[in-house]
């Protein structure tokens, strides 16, 4: 052992050469060395109470007994009051099939450690023999056991013995030592230590009795002692003297399922063909229900479900994937219909490019006092077209406020030619600015000792990349609108949308519209939700309206031209992080009638929900489908604040968020030939 600290310092040392060492050194030192979470072993990181149990509850459902053995087992260690001379702990974990023992393992390995192979596991039905014992520590032919030699070389581990009443006694009789003295000797001699794992044995002992008693008496109480019976016929009692603490693992019922295929599905999105791609997975409760109750079998537990997963959803969506470019991220849909699943995916792309967005064409000679007299010829046509008499013709608030803000900015044009015709009013140092949008398949291209070297879609969902562009951009782009300019650019930017609104009166009268914001994965994304309606009521001034689901924002507008203006936003919004998630935020637009009680359609929409959501008419389930990302929105790191928005039709890219930078994204993005001003109407 100290042989052993006194390498470990050498190479610190040598590592460190001529530099001091602190304590967090040693410490990633030790956590690189032993794979063990550094958040264990770092005496300054204080956890919450319960939150040992709480993790594991999370990841092992319906096992309450070893949820609170696991974690507390997990407190003595962090506490560092564990048996030095013993392992962390060992334990018997013994149930039916199917119902989370190997789990159990699985999921306290992958806490305790950062290393996928801290989980040693052996499958006792391979040591049934005679020779088992040789073949664990070896011999004169084969001097490197299979455990001694894995522990030497991976001494911090959870160490799983998978149906160890099935290993040969002579079996039983070596894990003696292991389990009293956390040592074992090889057949070369050398002592190995188990004093730094944590062993786990599972068994089925018993199982098949206690399924019969239940069935025969009903009664659950019967289960704990038939088990205990049952171990205590077959174990030896030095064998069941040495293990810490048995656990009992009970039988799972439906709700247990109804959990467990959610945890499964999204192991499911863990494999490569779905990880490199982005996934997002869409399912909602009917979907995860039915899944559940079609895979509930008591007898086998969560294998009977992740059966069922496997064929009614990854044979199905493979075909699909084979269709899609590996770096197209997507979102996974279910869909069921008539009790059967059917999954659907989206691919995400990026919204193409307009050829001319909306903006404020500045004037390309020196400002002088005729380029403002334009602005207000216009506005005084807009007057015109208001009339005088605007008060006998209607009463609604929106037309009258529009009158309003043209005679406010008529007001002020002739202020600005009488006495202010060149100063600036406004500071424009946050102004937004105007770049170049990536196409779908390259965002940029740079030449390198004569090279093209290309940066295909994948780059985009690297948040480290895609913030270092965005800074660049940021800093070196030319503003839409300078200090000097700043002034013309508001009036102009003002006169166009009062040249909107008119137009859209007059054409289609007074609107209503119910704008629904929901996070695409169910039970997440409720702080980005309620971020992007607050930016469309601080650009907007929308309503926002009491909402049943936590993960959707509605707000209602009502005036001339608001469905015009909002179907532009209609689609995905991305909200994109430094761990290299995404989040899919999308969108909808609800026509309502003029005076229509909104809390009616939200509920309909909401009941409709909650049912199972059938196939959309039309909707080809044998190909992939395709959607428009709208909008980016850059989440810094350690952040809840949004630190970069970028419009991908556009090009705007902005990092402050006022109520003119926000109308500036939807009124770039109004479709060609609004806010053309119609002949006033005949009599």
């Amino acid at each position: 052992m100290l042989g052993s600290v006194a390498e470990s310092l050498y190479q610190l040392a040598a590592k460190y050469k001529e530099m001091v060492v602190e304590d967090y050194n040693i410490l990633e030192e030790f956590s690189e060395r032993t794979h063990l979470n550094e958040d264990l072993t770092d005496a300054a990181v204080i956890y919450k109470p319960n939150f040992f149990a709480e993790y594991l509850s999370e990841r092992l459902i319906g096992q309450a007994e070893a949820v609170q053995c696991l974690a507390e087992a997990l407190e003595l260690i962090k506490a560092q009051l564990n048996n030095p001379d013993r392992p962390f702990g060992s334990f018997l974990f013994i149930g039916p099939t199917g119902v989370g023992k190997t789990q159990a393992a699985k999921v306290l390995a992958r806490f305790l450690f950062t290393h996928e192979e801290s989980l040693v596991r052996f499958d006792m039905n391979e040591f049934i023999d005679g020779h088992s014992v040789s073949r664990l520590v070896g011999d004169f032919y084969n001097p490197e056991g299979l455990l001694t030699t894995k522990i030497r070389f991976n001494p911090y581990c959870v160490l799983l013995f998978d149906e160890i009443e099935k290993a040969h006694p002579d079996v039983h009789n070596l894990l003696l030592q292991v389990l009293g003295e956390g040592r074992l000797t090889d057949a070369l001699g050398r002592t190995v230590s188990f004093c730094n794992t944590i062993i786990i044995m599972t068994s089925n002992l018993g199982a098949e009795r206690v399924g019969k008693e239940i069935n025969l008496q009903r009664r659950e109480d019967l289960a704990s002692s038939t088990y205990e019976k049952a171990i205590k016929d077959f174990f030896r009692p030095e064998f069941i003297n040495r293990i810490d603490k048995i656990v009992i693992f009970n039988k799972l019922n439906a709700e247990h399922i109804g959990k467990i295929a959610w945890l499964q599905i999204r192991d499911l999105l863990r494999r490569h063909g779905f990880l490199r791609r982005h996934t997002i997975l869409n399912v909602s409760e009917p979907v995860l229900q039915s899944i559940a109750s079609k895979g509930f079998d008591p007898e086998m537990g969560g294998r009977a479900l992740k059966r069922q997963i496997e064929k009614e959803l990854t044979v199905l969506v493979a075909g699909q994937l084979v269709e899609l470019h590996p770096d197209t991220p997507i979102i996974f849909n279910l869909y069921l219909q008539n009790q059967q699943l059917y999954p659907h995916l989206v691919k995400l792309v990026h919204a193409l490019p307009r050829e001319k967005p909306n903006f404020i064409e500045m004037p390309q000679e020196a400002l002088a006092p005729s380029h403002f007299e334009v602005l207000l010829q216009e506005v005084e046509q807009l007057k015109a077209l208001l009339g005088n008499n605007l008060e006998d013709l209607t009463t609604e608030p929106s037309i009258l406020q529009l009158k309003d803000q043209v005679l406010d900015t008529e007001t002020q044009l002739r202020s600005i030619l009488y006495e202010y015709a060149f100063k600036p009013e406004a500071d424009f140092s946050g102004a937004q600015f105007k770049v170049s949008v990536p196409n779908q398949k390259m965002l940029r291209q740079e030449k390198r000792g004569g090279k093209t070297q290309k940066a295909h879609l994948q780059e985009l969902y690297s948040h480290l990349q895609i913030q270092e562009y965005l800074s660049e951009v940021f800093q070196s782009a030319e503003r839409i609108v300078n200090e000097t300019n700043a002034l013309y650019a508001e009036m102009a930017q003002r006169v166009a949308w009062h040249r909107f609104y008119l137009a859209e009166w007059r054409k289609y009268g007074v609107e209503e519209i119910l704008l629904e914001v929901r996070s695409c994965i169910e039970n997440y994304g409720q702080p980005e939700v309620k971020k992007l309606g607050e930016l469309y009521q601080r650009g907007f001034g929308l309503e926002p309206l009491e909402s049943p689901e936590s993960n959707i924002v509605y707000l209602r507008l009502r005036g001339a031209g608001v469905r015009t203006l909002f179907e532009g936003e209609v689609g995905f919004h991305m909200c994109m992080y430094p761990s290299g998630s995404i989040l899919p935020i999308e969108v909808r637009l609800y026509p309502l009638q003029v005076g229509q009680v909104a809390a009616i359609q939200i509920e309909a929409l909401a009941q409709a929900r909650r049912e199972a959501p059938e196939i959309p008419p039309g909707l080809d389930l044998s190909r992939p489908g395709m959607a428009a990302i709208l909008r980016l929105y850059h989440y810094p790191p350690e952040s809840a604040e949004l630190d970069t928005i970028t419009d991908l039709r556009s090009g705007l890219i902005s990092r402050s968020f006022t109520a003119k930078e926000i109308q500036s994204w939807l009124f770039a993005n109004l479709p060609e030939g609004a806010g053309i001003i119609l002949p006033a109407p005949s009599a």
